[in-house]
């Protein structure tokens, strides 16, 4: 962007001096490196594990076989359904800082590009 505005979407703005995630601010001059941290699905998808494992108990071994499909059906949809996180990791001299999160890794990898076009650009 013209104004040295690298990024501007939602609670995250990244300009040639500041990076914003919501109420945080990091100088641009003190990160020395950015990276992305897969964090996985969360709890979601051994749940669903977990729910499709107890419908074949009840489909198989209590006869209850509507019940257990349908608990088989609903685990399975909740574990494939289940998105991995990714976290935006900025090495600064306190150490590692996660700045943000999201399920949409694209999001963050735009982020992941725009911080590093405004470290590399204030040199």
């Amino acid at each position: 962007m013209s104004d040295g505005t690298f990024f501007n979407q939602n609670d995250v703005k990244i300009d040639k001096n500041l990076a914003r995630f919501g109420t945080t601010s990091y100088p641009i001059a003190n990160i020395g490196s950015v990276s992305v941290k897969k964090l996985g699905a969360g709890g979601q998808a051994p749940i669903g594990g977990l729910i499709a494992l107890f419908g074949i108990y009840l489909a198989l071994l209590q006869h209850k076989t509507a019940l257990g499909v349908g608990m088989i059906v609903v685990g399975v949809v909740m574990y494939y359904l289940a998105k991995p996180k990714y976290a935006i990791l900025l090495r600064t001299s306190s150490g590692d800082q996660q700045a943000f999160e999201s399920k949409n890794e694209s999001l963050v990898s735009e982020i992941k590009n725009a911080l590093e076009t405004a470290i590399v650009t204030r040199g």
